[in-house]
């Protein structure tokens, strides 16, 4: 997404899956579209889900809305239409996310080894390094929390060429024929340093991993290339104008899309401007670095989409108490970066995790 503020019709539709321990229910395909509420006892009794073939009506002590930011948010507002007891005003604002951006390229006279600089990706281990600003002057400069991936820039042309070469293996893979496999002037050198480094660790083997780290790792030996991408990401300021609302259109179950408006604040640029300082001042007289800040760049998104139903102790600043419940219904609680009030800089993932955890061992106890 571009840095200005820029709007998009949402249509997600994800898979759910309810277990329960004793009675085994699996649901997949389907959607949760309507709640059916008690408004005077503040209940819901039950939940239609739907897919385009069935519908199903599910009715449980309490309910956990764990679908995602947008999700979240788009059931809610859906739902608030036809009960006033789920109308709250912080409902899908606050929308945060991590805003990305390669600040700029560090240029090397000599070439790198593979150090600590890079991290390790080995048979267990998958850890990237990155440069942070300190506490101190994060505070002292009254910036946000963020970072930067050291990121091997190749050039355009070889990575270019690389990705040709991993869409002919694709087709090997898939047994979609044997094509010529032309290795466009690049040594297997470079092919293998472009699969250590660009490779997400998802889809990449780690016994290989560490095999190419060995290889790497010799003795006097530097990879071919000079430059490193300085590829940032940053906390977002939380914003009340920055929201998910519904649209005007209708999905296929009846709901009303979401739109998702995603605005950042000065503090957001302010960041990224002190952080390529940094960069500036390490590098200015360097003997053997430089640094070339990128002058065009465009903000994107991490797909950690966060807030639109944050944690309060009222409802007149979020949408859940301190142990996730909807404010003003007994059985209804919400999980996930949804309940988030600051996003900090790091993936959410653990955090999630840690709140998810923490809330059934809250509901174990009731």
């Amino acid at each position: 997404w571009p840095s200005k503020m820029e709007k998009f019709n949402i249509n997600s539709h994800f898979t759910k899956k309810l277990i329960s321990k004793k009675n085994i229910n699996l649901i997949t395909n389907l959607t949760a579209t309507n709640m059916a509420i008690d408004q005077e006892n503040e209940m819901i009794n039950e939940i239609l889900f739907q897919s385009n073939k069935k519908e199903i009506k599910v009715k449980s002590k309490f309910f956990i809305l764990c679908c995602g930011a947008i999700e979240n948010a788009k059931i809610i507002l859906n739902n608030s239409i036809n009960y006033n007891i789920l109308k709250n005003s912080n409902t899908g604002k606050y929308y945060m996310d991590h805003p990305r951006v390669t600040l700029g390229t560090l240029f090397s006279k000599n070439k790198f080894s593979l150090s600590s600089l890079f991290g390790i990706k080995s048979k267990k281990l998958d850890i990237r390094y990155t440069l942070k600003p300190s506490d101190a002057f994060q505070i002292n400069n009254n910036i946000l929390s963020c970072h930067a991936y050291l990121d091997p820039y190749f050039g355009d042309e070889n990575e270019n060429k690389f990705k040709e070469i991993l869409k002919k293996i694709k087709k090997i893979v898939k047994l979609k024929g044997l094509p010529k496999l032309n290795l466009y002037n690049l040594s297997i050198k470079e092919i293998l340093e472009q699969i250590y480094f660009n490779i997400p660790p998802q889809i990449s083997n780690s016994y290989f991993n560490n095999i190419l780290r060995i290889f790497l790792s010799r003795k006097n030996n530097f990879l071919s290339f000079k430059s490193i991408k300085i590829n940032y990401q940053g906390e977002q300021f939380p914003n009340i104008n920055s929201k998910i609302y519904l649209g005007n259109k209708k999905d296929i179950y009846g709901q009303y899309i979401p739109i998702l408006d995603w605005r950042l604040c000065e503090v957001d640029y302010r960041t990224q401007t002190e952080f390529v300082k940094i960069l500036k001042n390490i590098t200015n007289n360097h003997n053997y670095l430089s640094f070339n800040e990128n002058k065009n760049f465009e903000i994107t998104d991490a797909s950690h989409h966060s807030g639109t139903t944050r944690m309060s102790l009222n409802k007149s600043d979020g949408v859940v108490n301190k142990n996730c419940k909807f404010h003003d219904i007994k059985n209804l609680f919400i999980s996930g970066n949804s309940v988030f009030r600051t996003i900090g800089s790091g993936n959410p993932g653990l955090t999630n995790m840690a709140l998810s955890n923490r809330l059934g061992k809250y509901l174990n106890r009731l």
